[in-house]
């Protein structure tokens, strides 16, 4: 296996603790879920692939512009899930471009 050039973004969502302790489990994890099928719907088209999960996610693009575009846009998904659920949501995202080895997990050990 040798190292190749990719871009991995992390995303956070911002005070994510105090949205439970305010919503309540089963509201905030209707809310997580709804972040979740977002961010991965966007996952796609940026060319981007899931690596962990937290309550942000850990992902692997093949280039900073990928990852970058894949920031902006999950962004703005995030406004509209904030102001479709009249939750104030936020995020920080952090982008790091550098040689990675994949490995690959069997299923067995994921």
């Amino acid at each position: 296996m040798s190292p190749t050039i990719r871009a991995l973004l992390l995303t956070d969502l911002v005070d994510s603790t105090k949205l439970v302790e305010a919503m309540g489990d089963v509201r905030a994890a209707e809310l997580f879920a709804a972040h979740d099928r977002l961010a991965r719907d966007l996952l796609p088209r940026h060319r981007g692939r899931e690596i962990d999960r937290t309550d942000g996610f850990l992902l692997l693009f093949d280039t900073v512009s990928d990852a970058a575009d894949f920031a902006l846009a999950y962004h703005r998904a995030l406004a509209s899930l904030s102001a479709e659920l009249g939750v104030a949501l936020a995020a920080r995202a952090g982008i790091h471009e550098g040689e990675v080895i994949l490995r690959e997990n069997p299923p067995e050990h994921v």
